[in-house]
């Protein structure tokens, strides 16, 4: 009886130790977003690392999930996206291009998550956008809507 009861201990060990280390591990490991853009917390931080540029938009758009959110394109990195939004947020949105960052879309027909179109960067309320010096956020194709 007691090497049975030693046997499941042990198991129950191992089980709580591997719960710990998978369980914990995922809310300590930075989640990836992209290959280029890496979330860690509230703050997306996109950088040169391949694919660059990234072609899918960043944020979480108009839900909760895009609150509080800072984005932050460093230099020489860029988010170049076709018919959607490049930076997708809600409120509180902190977005930095730095210099020799671009942030591009070149959309057509895309409401974007606001319907005001496929804009390069959007935002609801009270955000802050700063663009660099030499940093660019730009529309090629539909300049009226950048």
């Amino acid at each position: 009886m007691q090497e049975l009861h030693s046997a499941f201990a042990s198991c129950t060990s191992r089980l709580s130790i591997f719960a710990a280390v998978f369980i914990g591990g995922s809310f300590l490991a930075p989640a990836m977003a992209f290959a280029d853009c890496v979330t860690f917390g509230g703050v997306i931080s996109c950088d040169t690392t391949a694919p660059n540029p990234y072609t899918t938009t960043v944020g979480a758009g108009n839900s909760a999930a895009g609150d509080n959110i800072t984005v932050n394109v460093g230099a020489g990195a860029q988010i170049a996206v076709g018919d959607m939004n490049g930076i997708s947020l809600r409120n509180g949105a902190v977005i930095t291009i730095s210099g020799g960052g671009l942030v591009s879309a070149t959309a057509v027909s895309t409401l974007g998550n606001y319907n005001t179109g496929g804009n390069a960067i959007e935002v609801n309320n009270n955000g802050t956008v700063t663009i660099e010096q030499g940093g660019a956020a730009t529309c090629p194709w539909v300049a009226e809507q950048c």
